[in-house]
């Protein structure tokens, strides 16, 4: 759906003058986060990961593997695993 909205817009001459945020529950990894950057989105809100992250977080095996890290911690690193990911992805384009 993404691309077909990048694509529309382009032939509309109205990408330059928008984003294209996908708002999904399928991306929990950073190849996910890699195919919607490339195929046109701007930002990415994994919804559905993060709040996997809250529910492990809150059952006894997640709060003991988090050793002492809040939610939103455990929630942070995610993004920044993310972030490092797409960064190493990038870099060999």
């Amino acid at each position: 759906a993404v691309a077909a909205v990048h694509h529309y817009l382009i032939k509309q001459g109205l990408r330059t003058q928008c984003s294209i945020i996908a708002n999904t529950g399928q991306c929990w990894s950073t190849h996910h986060f890699a195919c919607l950057i490339g195929y046109g989105a701007s930002a990415v809100c994994p919804y559905l990961a993060l709040a996997h992250i809250r529910k492990w977080h809150a059952s006894a095996k997640g709060n003991v593997k988090a050793d002492g890290q809040t939610a939103e911690k455990c929630q942070e690193n995610f993004r920044i695993a993310i972030i490092d990911g797409l960064k190493k992805i990038m870099s060999k384009v």
